[in-house]
């Protein structure tokens, strides 16, 4: 696909991820739900419980629901900033999970690699699955000309086509 992207002020890396990653794909997982958690005033042992066995079981899910996925770590000057995990057919591309530090979100990397996966795609298009919870994304896949296809309990199903 692509493992160069130019950004707003650099240009991002895309590498694939290696298990010596596990540490920085958990602080960033614990980067954007945290603070759900912290609303229901727990204290941080109990959070660090709750977020050591959430991300276990995403990992888990995403593993066996997408077992041909791609998982990649996203760099900037060569540290580690995000990931992005990519499912793809003959046809589609669909985002499994787009993150990115709290620091450099807002700031256009996210829609740079979603255009680059746009791109990328074929006659299928792109499809995205986003937490109804996640706001920003969900703005940001809208803006970019996504539409809602689907909804579970837990994701919103977004569609692009060229």
């Amino acid at each position: 696909m692509f493992d160069k992207i130019a950004v707003p002020g650099g240009t991002i890396h895309l590498r694939p991820a290696r298990p010596g990653d596990d540490a920085f794909l958990f602080e960033l997982f614990r980067d954007y739900s945290t603070g759900v958690l912290k609303l229901g005033r727990l204290s941080d042992q109990k959070i660090d419980e709750l977020l050591t066995t959430q991300f276990a079981s995403r990992t888990r899910s995403f593993r066996e629901r997408f077992p041909r996925a791609s998982w990649s770590i996203v760099e900037l000057a060569g540290a580690p900033i995000g990931e992005l995990i990519v499912d793809e057919d003959a046809n589609t591309i669909c985002i499994i999970d787009i993150a990115l530090r709290p620091e450099y979100q807002r700031q256009g990397i996210g829609s740079a690699i979603v255009r680059a996966l746009a791109a990328a795609a074929g006659e299928g298009g792109l499809s995205a699955m986003v937490l109804m919870t996640n706001a920003t994304s969900l703005s940001m896949f809208r803006r970019l000309g996504f539409a809602d296809t689907g909804h579970d309990n837990a994701y919103i199903e977004l569609r692009w086509r060229p």
